[in-house]
């Protein structure tokens, strides 16, 4: 015969598993949700990074939002906040890393005006270890910058907010960005 205490805790158990989900890719798992300024964000979707020609797996990367939502207009037009994680796979070098930035940054039409903000972004990055994470929280402050678990900066201004952003869900990405997108978009 069941005692209710024990019944009850077999209930939140399963409670638990059913809400504690997450979505894998890669061997990289991430939550179905995470908090960003109180307020609860979904798992849009995931992308994988790959690199050169022998496809080397180089990170993985999750867009958070407050609802799923497959229009990369929409998301970029919208001023809810927003979580993007890039969840590394492999050693990636400051430098290396870098060049991509200014490479993807570099594309928005705002580059100019806003080479302060890139500048001061280019100096919180660092090597990344397989594991770590590069998190980017956009939300009303600015673009608030986790560089392996340590908060590094708050850039503020909607040109860097948005040329971020448009790294990988711009109309026109690279060819090499067009998986990233598609992911992120749950696609």
């Amino acid at each position: 015969m069941y005692k209710p205490a024990a019944l009850l805790l077999s209930f939140a158990f399963m409670v638990l598993s059913l809400t504690a989900q997450s979505a894998e890719l890669a061997g990289v798992k991430m939550p179905d949700t995470e908090k960003v300024d109180g307020q609860t964000l979904v798992l849009n979707g995931m992308g994988l990074r790959e690199a050169t020609f022998l496809k080397i797996d180089v990170y993985v990367i999750g867009l958070y939002l407050s609802e799923k939502q497959s229009d990369a207009e929409a998301i970029l037009h919208s001023t809810s906040n927003k979580r993007v994680v890039m969840h590394f796979v492999r050693d990636v070098d400051k430098e290396k890393l870098n060049e991509g930035w200014l490479k993807g940054l570099k594309r928005s039409p705002d580059a100019a005006q806003i080479s302060a903000e890139i500048k001061q972004f280019i100096g919180t990055q660092k090597d990344m270890q397989k594991g770590q994470q590069l998190v980017f929280d956009f939300a009303a402050d600015g673009v608030r910058v986790k560089v392996a678990g340590n908060k590094a900066a708050v850039i503020h201004g909607a040109g860097f907010y948005n040329a971020l952003l448009n790294v990988w869900l711009a109309a026109k990405v690279p060819e090499e960005i067009e998986p990233l997108k598609a992911g992120m978009l749950g696609q």
